[in-house]
């Protein structure tokens, strides 16, 4: 079964000042983007990869999905 966008968006939890809260965030929205990213949903992986400050993976994301004026905005 897929994951649809606005699920996965209802999935992401809110930031947070706590450390250990944006560990746990962090974590959560790399399962997101991993699963995503699978599903080949690169756009959508791109946008999470780079919620977790994954930049250079969100960067590749955008890549595999040939949007190149997506990657040239993001760089």
């Amino acid at each position: 079964m897929a994951l649809k966008e606005e699920w996965a968006q209802k999935l992401i939890p809110p930031s947070a000042n706590d450390p250990m809260k944006k560990r746990e965030r962090t974590e959560i929205l790399l399962r997101i983007a991993k699963l995503v990213k699978k599903q080949g949903n690169f756009k959508f992986a791109a946008k999470v990869y780079t919620l977790a400050n994954e930049k250079i993976k969100g960067l590749k994301c955008l890549l595999k999905s040939s949007d190149m004026r997506a990657v040239i905005s993001f760089a």
